[in-house]
């Protein structure tokens, strides 16, 4: 057997795919897994034979830190040419992944170049079945080892439309830990303002990270979403 190979594993829903490398993965190092974890699909949160959420066990999970939300601002809708009705349009969603190391606890994390808590010197500590679909459905590059994934089928829109149903479920889940999201019309100004204090502070922390670059697009989403938290979160973020 090529030691290799990308053994392809069923996964629900049925229209994404699975892919497990266990040699690739390891000789890569977990690239993906050191600077964003993949989002987790409700349906590995139901309860069996149900489409309802188990409440008890995502609240567990967040409050241990093994998982964390991620609010993103927009709805994903029209991005996926939906049509929604104005009125019908939310101003934010929210998803659930694995938690980052270091994040202190925190319900609503913004660990963008942070190791997924997950990972570990020997790899993923969870077994292929039970990975958040965001982490299976990333498909390694065999011509390229080490250089991380080529594709998706269960990206960034995907799982904000995925768990779109279930916003106010996740929001419930938080505030019984204690943290409320606003839920008033996004502030696009207070937004702004926020992300300009906050990149003037870390302009001055680390001026050098800013500098003209592709490589330093996850800086500036990490102030983005900083900037979104702080805005939705007020005073508990």
């Amino acid at each position: 057997m090529d030691d290799h190979q990308i053994v392809e594993l069923p996964v629900l829903p049925r229209e994404h795919r699975g892919f497990v490398a266990e040699t690739l993965c390891r000789e890569c190092g977990g690239q993906c897994c050191k600077t964003s974890p993949g989002f987790c699909h409700p349906r590995e949160w139901t309860k069996e034979g149900s489409d309802e959420l188990a409440m008890d066990r995502i609240v567990t999970a967040l409050g241990a830190g093994d998982f964390s939300l991620t609010i993103i601002p927009g709805d994903p809708r029209p991005n996926l040419s939906i049509p929604v009705p104005e009125v019908d349009q939310v101003q934010w969603s929210v998803v659930l992944r694995p938690g980052y190391q270091g994040a202190s606890g925190k319900i609503f994390d913004v660990g963008v170049n942070r190791p997924c808590v997950h990972l570990g010197p020997d790899g993923c500590r969870f077994t292929p079945e039970k990975r958040p679909l965001g982490c299976l459905a990333l498909k390694p590059n065999p011509l390229a080892p080490g250089k991380g994934c080529k594709e998706s089928t269960y990206a960034g829109l995907d799982a904000q439309l995925a768990w779109l149903p279930y916003r106010d479920d996740l929001v419930r889940a938080a505030a019984e830990l204690g943290q409320q999201p606003r839920d008033a019309e996004f502030d696009v100004e207070a937004l702004i303002d926020s992300a300009t204090i906050l990149a003037q502070a870390h302009l001055l922390e680390a001026p050098r990270s800013l500098a003209i670059g592709c490589r330093n697009v996850p800086v500036f989403r990490q102030i983005v979403q900083k900037a979104v938290l702080s805005v939705i979160l007020g005073d508990d973020y």
